[in-house]
């Protein structure tokens, strides 16, 4: 590419003016919050990292109201049904603290809900209301920068701690936040190419998903993983149905390319690798040597035998941590599956609100577009698999795009409806 066009290239995704560069510190907190929002130990140091991120992204946010970039007289009247309904659900929480077999732990995971859950969906909703194209660029390129730069880190350190602590070191990154963070990546660019909201020829599409198809599977995070393949085959499905192959069919040779070359160069992430194939042999009925599934399956079986004794109540907000002791199970903290915790945890109020809650997820997303429709099932298909309620913070960005008002729902469903 010639000079002047990677000139002109960069100029594009450069904010322009003081307001500009606020509302870029207000983008990159933003991105900030989403990395590091699922985290789910408990510690005092991941409540001293959101607490600072929160107070780093309201600040911008306060900053940008008072000069005048983005007005809360635009916050409509579904949102604000919203957090009356996100709000109730809390109170219901902390009343089943009463009762809660560990109300201390479900008290900090309260909080923990509120710090991770709150600044997401308040930040995704002032950036949709607020959103122009010269702005969407700037979100990209902070996306794009972040993942240029880890790249050579995945690459040539292996960062990734499977088994271990995760830290903020070199060496000990987490593959759950980062594997989220890029799959929610993927998917941002699925959504982009599929509405045709940005234009490139096949040249381009064929090496840049191949590329962050290929990171999805160095992360090893096996639950986004198949969450990605499934969204791209019904992806593909929507491009049969709408007659636009080259568009589907590119993304598909991307998907199986990529893969291809993950198998082929083991190098590149060996336990990435053994532990997809882990997977596939355990689905085969294999007997596989692997803790994180064989913790999964006893805390799935453990739960099941936890509603049974608490089908009506649950054991309250929280109490998984401790009702577990009374049972054969590996000691951890929540089920790693949002049903089996909503149940467990809040009873069968729970699980009529997790249905209701599906049911205005997936109904407000298609009623936009069937793409975001397909989209809403990735931070789904993660909670089956990883984290517990607070740690589900994807699904705020979801919730924040369907309680948009009208017109600017309008301005998505035409982007993401072109074709």
């Amino acid at each position: 590419m010639p000079f002047p066009q990677i000139k002109r290239l960069i100029k594009e995704y450069v904010p322009k003016g003081p307001k500009e560069i606020w509302y870029s510190l207000f983008l990159l907190s933003l991105v900030t919050a989403t990395i590091f929002s699922p985290i789910s130990n408990y510690k005092l140091s991941s409540f001293v990292i959101k607490g600072a991120v929160t107070f780093f992204l309201f600040t911008t946010i306060i900053v940008l109201y008072r000069k005048s970039i983005i007005s809360f007289g635009k916050i409509g009247n579904e949102f604000s049904l919203m957090l009356i309904q996100l709000n109730i659900f809390l109170i219901f929480c902390a009343i089943t603290l009463l009762y809660s077999s560990n109300s201390f732990w479900g008290s900090l995971k309260w909080l923990n809900f509120i710090l991770s859950f709150y600044p997401l969906l308040f930040g995704y909703y002032l950036f949709f209301i607020s959103y122009s194209s010269a702005r969407g660029r700037i979100f990209l390129g902070i996306l794009l920068v972040i993942i240029l730069t880890s790249v050579p880190v995945i690459v040539f350190s292996h960062p990734f701690a499977y088994d271990g602590i995760y830290n903020l070191s070199l060496n000990k990154w987490s593959h759950v936040i980062y594997g989220r963070f890029i799959g929610s990546v993927t998917l941002l660019f699925l959504l982009l190419h599929f509405s045709k909201t940005t234009e490139f020829s096949w040249k381009v599409t064929f090496p840049l998903f191949t590329f962050i198809f290929l990171l999805n599977f160095l992360t090893g995070l096996r639950a986004s993983i198949l969450a990605i393949i499934i969204i791209v085959f019904a992806l593909t499905v929507y491009t049969l149905v709408k007659k636009i192959y080259m568009t589907g069919g590119v993304i598909l040779f991307s998907l199986l390319f990529s893969l291809t070359v993950f198998y082929l160069f083991p190098g590149l992430n060996q336990e990435a690798e053994n532990r997809t194939e882990n997977l596939v042999g355990y689905s085969m009925g294999e007997d596989v040597t692997d803790g994180p599934i064989h913790a999964r399956e006893s805390l799935y079986k453990t739960s099941v035998k936890i509603i049974k004794d608490h089908w009506v109540v649950g054991v309250g907000f929280g109490g998984f941590r401790n009702i577990t002791f009374g049972y054969d199970a590996f000691l951890i903290k929540y089920p790693h599956n949002l049903f089996l915790e909503f149940w467990g945890e809040l009873g069968l109020i729970g699980v009529v609100i997790f249905f209701l809650f599906l049911y205005k997820l997936f109904k407000g997303s298609f009623k936009i577009s069937a793409l975001l429709g397909i989209a809403a099932s990735y931070p789904f298909i993660l909670s089956m698999f990883s984290k517990d309620i607070p740690g589900q913070t994807l699904f705020a960005i979801f919730l924040a795009m369907i309680s948009l008002p009208e017109e600017s729902k309008k301005v998505i469903r035409r982007k993401l409806t072109e074709y």
